[in-house]
Protein backbone atom coordinates (compact mmCIF):
# COMPACT_ATOMS: atom_id res chain seq x y z
CA UNK A 1 0.00 0.00 0.00
CA UNK A 2 2.63 2.63 1.00
CA UNK A 3 4.35 1.93 -2.18
CA UNK A 4 1.64 2.57 -4.60
CA UNK A 5 0.58 5.54 -2.45
CA UNK A 6 4.01 7.22 -1.89
CA UNK A 7 6.86 8.44 -4.83
CA UNK A 8 10.08 6.13 -5.27
CA UNK A 9 11.70 8.41 -3.19
CA UNK A 10 9.74 9.04 -0.04
CA UNK A 11 9.22 4.92 -0.24
CA UNK A 12 13.18 4.58 -0.35
CA UNK A 13 13.52 6.47 2.87
CA UNK A 14 10.84 5.33 4.55
CA UNK A 15 12.14 1.50 3.96
CA UNK A 16 15.55 2.99 5.22
CA UNK A 17 14.16 4.66 8.56
CA UNK A 18 12.06 1.56 9.39
CA UNK A 19 15.17 -0.69 8.73
CA UNK A 20 17.15 1.47 11.06
CA UNK A 21 14.87 0.83 13.95
CA UNK A 22 16.14 -1.16 16.94
CA UNK A 23 14.37 -4.47 16.65
CA UNK A 24 12.97 -4.91 20.28
CA UNK A 25 11.41 -1.19 19.67
CA UNK A 26 8.17 -0.59 18.28
CA UNK A 27 6.22 2.94 17.55
CA UNK A 28 2.61 3.82 18.10
CA UNK A 29 1.82 7.15 15.73
CA UNK A 30 -1.69 8.36 16.70
CA UNK A 31 -3.15 11.41 14.94
CA UNK A 32 -5.58 12.69 18.33
CA UNK A 33 -7.52 15.34 15.77
CA UNK A 34 -7.23 17.85 12.83
CA UNK A 35 -7.41 21.48 14.63
CA UNK A 36 -7.93 23.07 11.29
CA UNK A 37 -9.18 22.26 7.83
CA UNK A 38 -6.64 20.96 5.18
CA UNK A 39 -5.40 23.71 3.43
CA UNK A 40 -4.17 24.05 0.14
CA UNK A 41 -1.07 26.59 -0.27
CA UNK A 42 0.28 25.71 -3.24
CA UNK A 43 -0.71 24.31 -6.87
CA UNK A 44 1.32 24.39 -10.13
CA UNK A 45 1.78 22.44 -12.84
CA UNK A 46 4.17 22.26 -15.46
CA UNK A 47 4.04 20.79 -19.27
CA UNK A 48 7.85 18.70 -19.76
CA UNK A 49 8.80 19.40 -23.45
CA UNK A 50 11.07 15.73 -23.78
CA UNK A 51 7.78 13.52 -23.90
CA UNK A 52 4.66 14.84 -25.86
CA UNK A 53 1.93 15.09 -23.31
CA UNK A 54 3.75 14.91 -20.46
CA UNK A 55 3.02 17.16 -17.31
CA UNK A 56 3.48 17.44 -13.70
CA UNK A 57 1.29 18.93 -11.46
CA UNK A 58 1.96 19.44 -8.17
CA UNK A 59 -0.08 20.79 -4.70
CA UNK A 60 0.89 21.24 -1.01
CA UNK A 61 -1.71 20.91 1.48
CA UNK A 62 -1.11 22.62 4.77
CA UNK A 63 -2.35 20.12 7.94
CA UNK A 64 -2.33 21.00 11.08
CA UNK A 65 -3.36 18.53 13.99
CA UNK A 66 -2.46 16.77 17.42
CA UNK A 67 -0.57 13.61 17.28
CA UNK A 68 1.44 11.78 19.59
CA UNK A 69 4.39 9.34 19.12
CA UNK A 70 4.66 6.53 21.70
CA UNK A 71 8.08 4.08 21.65
CA UNK A 72 7.30 0.65 23.29
CA UNK A 73 9.48 -2.11 24.36
CA UNK A 74 9.03 -5.35 22.43
CA UNK A 75 6.19 -6.96 25.60
CA UNK A 76 3.96 -3.37 24.91
CA UNK A 77 5.47 -1.90 27.84
CA UNK A 78 5.52 2.15 26.86
CA UNK A 79 9.26 3.95 27.18
CA UNK A 80 9.75 7.09 29.01
CA UNK A 81 9.22 10.90 27.66
CA UNK A 82 7.47 9.03 25.22
CA UNK A 83 3.63 9.47 23.78
CA UNK A 84 3.55 13.26 24.37
CA UNK A 85 0.40 15.08 22.54
CA UNK A 86 2.04 17.88 20.60
CA UNK A 87 0.13 20.20 18.56
CA UNK A 88 1.84 19.96 14.56
CA UNK A 89 1.90 21.77 10.79
CA UNK A 90 3.22 20.00 8.34
CA UNK A 91 3.31 20.78 5.21
CA UNK A 92 2.55 17.70 2.55
CA UNK A 93 3.18 17.47 -1.30
CA UNK A 94 1.25 15.41 -3.07
CA UNK A 95 1.67 15.53 -7.04
CA UNK A 96 0.18 13.96 -10.01
CA UNK A 97 2.11 12.93 -13.43
CA UNK A 98 0.39 13.06 -16.98
CA UNK A 99 2.30 10.42 -19.23
CA UNK A 100 1.31 10.36 -23.35
CA UNK A 101 -1.70 12.06 -22.05
CA UNK A 102 -2.57 9.65 -19.07
CA UNK A 103 -2.94 11.04 -15.99
CA UNK A 104 -2.03 8.46 -13.12
CA UNK A 105 -2.96 9.07 -9.67
CA UNK A 106 -1.50 11.20 -6.91
CA UNK A 107 0.99 9.90 -4.65
CA UNK A 108 2.55 11.61 -1.92
CA UNK A 109 6.03 13.46 -2.93
CA UNK A 110 6.97 14.08 0.49
CA UNK A 111 6.78 17.07 2.88
CA UNK A 112 8.39 20.37 3.14
CA UNK A 113 9.47 23.13 5.71
CA UNK A 114 7.34 26.13 5.98
CA UNK A 115 9.18 29.28 4.57
CA UNK A 116 8.96 32.87 4.67
CA UNK A 117 10.41 35.55 2.55
CA UNK A 118 13.51 36.88 4.73
CA UNK A 119 14.36 33.01 4.63
CA UNK A 120 14.40 32.59 0.81
CA UNK A 121 15.79 36.33 -0.65
CA UNK A 122 19.29 36.01 -1.50
CA UNK A 123 20.67 39.34 1.05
Amino acid sequence: MLKKTCSDGLFASFQSRIASRPANQKLRWTLHQYTRRPRVVSHRAVVLPMVKGAALRQAVVALHSRQSLTHLKAGGEMLPDTGEVKEVKEYVVVQRRMWKQQEESWTVWGTIEESNWPSTSPD
